[in-house]
C-alpha cells in the first residue's frame, strides 16, 4: 500500500534564505533554541531543593527562554532575509507562500517558527519542487536534523488534532 504523508493546513511563519546547493553549511540550529523543557523536567527530578525554590529556578528558566527566543527572532532577520508562512505541512514538504520568486531547483535554508513564545522553530534545507501558483511554491525537505523531525510531526499531529476538533464542533 503507497501511503501518502499526513499533511496539514496551517499557517506557519517561515524565514529562508536561497542557499547554492544543499550543501552548504547550515547558519543556523533549533536545538539552540528549543528543548529546554527536558532540561527542566531532568532539574525537577533529581534537584535537591526545597520544592519552592525548584519552581523558582523553574520559572525563573522558562523566563529566560522566552527572552533569549525574542532575541534570537529578532538577529534572524539579518541571516534569513526573506519571509514566508507554510500554508500546508507535512513530514517530507509542504506549500511556501512568500513574494520572494522562486523557481523549481532552488536550495532554501528554511526556520518554521512554529510558536512564537516561548519560541519553538525547526531548521531545514528545502528545494523547490514546482510552483503552484503566482507566489506559491511545493518545497520537499531535503535535510532535518533528528530533535526538528520529531517537534515537526508534533506539531502536524497537534494541527490535526485541532482541526478534527473544530470540525466537530462545527457539526
Amino acid at each position: 500500500m503507497n501511503r501518502s504523508p499526513l499533511q496539514v493546513v496551517t499557517s506557519v511563519k517561515t524565514l529562508f534564505r536561497l542557499m547554492e546547493d544543499l550543501s552548504e553549511a547550515s547558519l543556523y540550529s533549533a536545538s539552540i533554541a528549543s528543548g529546554g523543557s527536558a532540561v527542566r523536567e531532568a532539574f525537577c527530578e533529581t534537584a535537591r531543593l526545597p520544592e519552592a525554590v525548584t519552581r523558582f529556578l523553574v520559572e525563573m528558566d522558562k523566563k529566560l527562554d522566552i527572552l533569549v527566543g525574542r532575541f534570537q527572532q529578532e538577529s534572524l532577520s539579518t541571516h534569513f532575509p526573506s519571509q514566508g508562512r507554510f500554508v500546508a505541512l507535512s513530514a517530507t514538504g509542504a506549500t511556501l507562500q512568500c513574494r520572494e520568486p522562486l523557481a523549481p531547483g532552488d536550495c532554501l535554508e528554511l526556520i518554521l517558527v512554529l510558536q512564537e513564545f516561548p519560541f519553538v522553530s525547526v531548521v531545514c534545507r528545502a528545494m523547490v519542487v514546482s510552483s503552484l501558483a503566482d507566489s506559491v511554491y511545493a518545497v520537499a525537505f531535503q535535510s532535518v536534523e533528528e530533535d526538528d523531525k520529531e517537534r515537526l510531526i508534533q506539531f502536524i499531529f497537534q494541527e490535526e488534532r485541532r482541526h478534527i476538533r473544530s470540525a466537530k464542533v462545527m457539526n
